[in-house]
C-alpha cells in the first residue's frame, strides 16, 4: 500500500520488482508508513469500542429514568361543546391568578374566559357584532403578559391589545414587523395554526415567536440551485422588547431541510415539494422562568438562553434510541408516496427523498412542523416533551417532564382520548370527547 510517498518511493515490492532505491530515508519513510497504519488500525478498533461504551452508558441512563405513572384525578370539566375541533393551540389557553381561563378559540374565532370551575363563561372577543372585542379576520393569538394582564395580538389591525384581568382592552401597541404577523397569530382557516407554535413571554419585556430566515434574492438562488425557492433548513427565534421596541435575534432551530420549489405551465403554479419522514427537526418552548429551551433533534439535549441571552447546555436526555433498518427505510418512503397518491392535488406535488438518504435511527420527538407532539413548560418551569418512545402502551402518550437543569425527573401518562393542551399552577388542562362526541376541556391535577 501506498500511503502518499513519493512516486519511485516504494515500501512494499511486487514479485519479481527490482528495488528502485535502498536509501535510508526510502527505509525510513517506510517504517514510518508501517506504523500509521498499525495506529489506523488501533484507533479504529478504539473508535469501535467507544461507541459500544456510549451505547452502554445510554443504555443505563434510560434504566435510570423514573417510572412512568399516570395523570392525576379529574377536577373539572366545561359542561357544553367547548369547541368545534379538537381542542385549542397549545399556548392559547392561559390561567389566571383567580383560577379563572382564558382560551383562544381559532375555529368559532372567539376568545372565551372561563369560570374557575368551569361551569359558566363569557365571549372577550367576537367576529359578531356588538362584542365588546373584536375577533381579527385574519385571526389572533394570545399571551400571558405582565401580572394577569394579557396581549392578544390581532394580525388584520396589525396591533396588540393589551387586556386586564376583566378581558377589557387597556391599551394598544403596533406589532414590531406587520410583515411577520402571520408568525404570530392562528390564522384558521385561512392558513396554519401557528406553524411554529405560538408566541410567548418571558416575564421581563419580550415576546418571542419563531419565524423563517429572510434570504436576499442571490442567497435564495444560491441555496435553491437557481429555482428561487430555499430549503427551509432552519428559523430564527425572534424577540420583541415591548418597552424598547428593538427587535433582536436569540437562536435558530433546525426544520429539517424541505427542498421546495415551484413550476408554471399554462399559467397554473405547482408547487414541488423533497420531504424527510424521519427529519430531525428541533423545537422549542419558553420556561416560567423566562428561559428559550432549544430542544435540539440531533443528540436529545436542551440549549438555554435566558432573559439576558445567557446561554447554556443540558447534558444529553436519556432516550431509547430506535434504530431503522433497510425495509424499515422502504417502507417510510413508500408510506409517503402512497399519502401523495391519495391526497394527490393539481396545484402540489409532494415526494421523499431516497430511502438511502434516510437517518440510521428515528428522531427522538417529532420536531416543531409537527404542533400535535408540540413540548410546552408548565408553571413549575419544567418542559413537557413527548417522545418518540418504544416504551409507552398503544394509544396512550408518556411526557417526559424535564427540570431547569435539562434532567428527566417524571415521567406521565396521559389516558387514551385526551389531548394535553396547557397548564395552571398544579393542574393541566386536556380535551376529549364525551359519550356524546362532543368536545370538552378538563381540569386534571398533575399529580
Amino acid at each position: 500500500m501506498n500511503m502518499g510517498l513519493r512516486s519511485g518511493r516504494m515500501c512494499r515490492m511486487r514479485p519479481g520488482q527490482r528495488e528502485r532505491t535502498e536509501d535510508a530515508e526510502s527505509r525510513k519513510r517506510c517504517r514510518v508508513s508501517r506504523r500509521l497504519r498499525l495506529q489506523m488500525i488501533r484507533a479504529r478498533g478504539m473508535c469501535e469500542a467507544c461507541l459500544f461504551s456510549a451505547a452502554a452508558i445510554g443504555a443505563g441512563l434510560v434504566a435510570q429514568v423514573p417510572a412512568v405513572r399516570p395523570l392525576g384525578r379529574l377536577l373539572a370539566s366545561t359542561p357544553d361543546s367547548f369547541m368545534a375541533f379538537n381542542g385549542p393551540i397549545r399556548g392559547q389557553l392561559l390561567e389566571l391568578k383567580d383560577g379563572r381561563l382564558l382560551v383562544n378559540d381559532p375555529r368559532r374565532r372567539q376568545v372565551v374566559m372561563y369560570s374557575a370551575d368551569l361551569a359558566r363563561h363569557s365571549i372577550v372577543a367576537d367576529t359578531a357584532s356588538g362584542a365588546r372585542l373584536r375577533y381579527g379576520v385574519d385571526g389572533v393569538s394570545i399571551v400571558p403578559f405582565r401580572g394577569d394582564s394579557i396581549i392578544m395580538i390581532d394580525a388584520a389591525s396589525l396591533s396588540m391589545l393589551v387586556l386586564g384581568p376583566d378581558g377589557a382592552a387597556v391599551r394598544a401597541m403596533a406589532l414590531p414587523r406587520p410583515q411577520e404577523a402571520r408568525y404570530l397569530v392562528s390564522a384558521y382557516p385561512a392558513g396554519p395554526l401557528l406553524e411554529f407554535g405560538p408566541p410567548a413571554f418571558d416575564g421581563q419585556s419580550h415576546i418571542i415567536y419563531v419565524k423563517k430566515f429572510a434570504l436576499s434574492p442571490a442567497a435564495r438562488r444560491a441555496q435553491s440551485g437557481g429555482s428561487g425557492t430555499p430549503r427551509d433548513d432552519s428559523a430564527a427565534i425572534v424577540r420583541f422588547d415591548v418597552t424598547t421596541r428593538v427587535v433582536d435575534t436569540a437562536g435558530a432551530i433546525a426544520l429539517g431541510g424541505r427542498q421546495i420549489s415551484t413550476t408554471t405551465a399554462n399559467g397554473v403554479v405547482t408547487l414541488h415539494m423533497t420531504v424527510n419522514p424521519v427529519a430531525f427537526v428541533d423545537d422549542w418552548t419558553v420556561t416560567a422562568d423566562g428561559r428559550i429551551a432549544l430542544i435540539r433533534a440531533g443528540d436529545f439535549h436542551i440549549d438555554w438562553v435566558d432573559p439576558g441571552l445567557n446561554r447554556s447546555v443540558s447534558p444529553r436526555v436519556p432516550f431509547e434510541w430506535q434504530r431503522l433498518t433497510d425495509s424499515d427505510k422502504v417502507a417510510l418512503v413508500d408510506s409517503v408516496r402512497a399519502a401523495e397518491a391519495r391526497d394527490k392535488t393539481a396545484t402540489e406535488v409532494i415526494e421523499p427523498v431516497r430511502a438511502d438518504q434516510l437517518a440510521d435511527y428515528r428522531p427522538p420527538f417529532a420536531g416543531v412542523s409537527n404542533r400535535s407532539g408540540a413540548p410546552m413548560a408548565d408553571r413549575e418551569g419544567n418542559i413537557w416533551i413527548r417522545p418518540n418512545a418504544t416504551s409507552r402502551q398503544s394509544g396512550e402518550a408518556v411526557y417526559d417532564v424535564i427540570d431547569p437543569r435539562g434532567q428527566i425527573t417524571d415521567r406521565v401518562q396521559v389516558p387514551r382520548g385526551l389531548t394535553l393542551v396547557g397548564f395552571g399552577r398544579g393542574v393541566a388542562y386536556v380535551t376529549s370527547r364525551d359519550d356524546r362526541a362532543v368536545p370538552v376541556l378538563s381540569r386534571f391535577s398533575i399529580r
